[in-house]
């Protein structure tokens, strides 16, 4: 599936139309050919209708298809496999979702939000028989009140953790773990900034690079920093 403006190289949907989203043929990445009447190996393509302008930030497979957009989150649901006819969109929150990559955990997304500079959980929820959101910084707002989150990332082995960096460059942590109600935020301090991070699975446990920018004799160097992994 492609949302947005990624479909326009395939000269099917516009750049500007960034509430569509394409399927190509089933067993191809690029293909996107239509019949008449239509098959249910036809590409797919739809627009998620909505009261304002939701422009697709990303698209989260869960058990189901997670659109989440700058001003709202929608589930895309279908009767056995995608086609062009059995499709149906509903949303499920209108707590938008910014540009940052969001995490998977479990059976649930882990979010920034568009606005106001929080992180948000997103999951199926049994008792409500729907998808639901919960603020991820209740317990911390003064971590995120008057900021944006500019990276983050997710490591699950040995200890599941959600890395943040914050707009100013901050490292922040969050002990995740919502089968024992864990939810713990905490602040890392270096000398310099924190530019970016990512987890990459080594041997039998995740490990956090972070690029961090330092000011060392009076230059300033780039720095990759490996978490200590013992």
């Amino acid at each position: 599936f492609y949302a947005g403006a990624l479909t326009s190289a395939f000269g099917t949907v516009p750049a500007s139309d960034e509430q569509t989203i394409i399927g190509t043929n089933p067993g191809s990445e690029i293909l996107t050919r239509f019949s008449s009447p239509s098959l249910a190996t036809d590409a797919v393509q739809f627009r998620v209708a909505s009261l304002k302008r939701n422009a697709i930030e990303h698209l989260v497979s869960l058990s189901d298809l997670m659109i989440l957009t700058n001003s709202a989150i929608f589930v895309l649901r279908a009767q056995g496999g995608i086609t062009p006819t059995n499709v149906e969109i509903k949303s499920r929150s209108y707590v938008g979702a910014s540009h940052v990559q969001p995490a998977v955990s479990d059976n649930a997304v882990l979010y920034a939000a568009s606005r106001g500079g929080h992180l948000y959980e997103l999951r199926y929820s049994e008792e409500s028989g729907g998808h639901i959101v919960t603020d991820l910084c209740r317990l911390a707002p003064h971590l995120f009140d008057g900021h944006t989150v500019r990276d983050m990332t997710y490591q699950e082995a040995p200890y599941p953790i959600l890395w943040v960096v914050r707009d100013d460059f901050k490292l922040l942590s969050c002990a995740y773990n919502p089968r024992l109600q864990v939810i713990a935020w905490h602040q890392h301090e270096t000398d310099g900034v924190v530019e970016s991070i990512a987890v990459i699975p080594e041997s039998n446990r995740d490990v956090l690079y972070a690029l961090v920018k330092r000011t060392i004799g009076g230059a300033t160097r780039e720095y990759l920093i490996i978490e200590y992994a013992p």
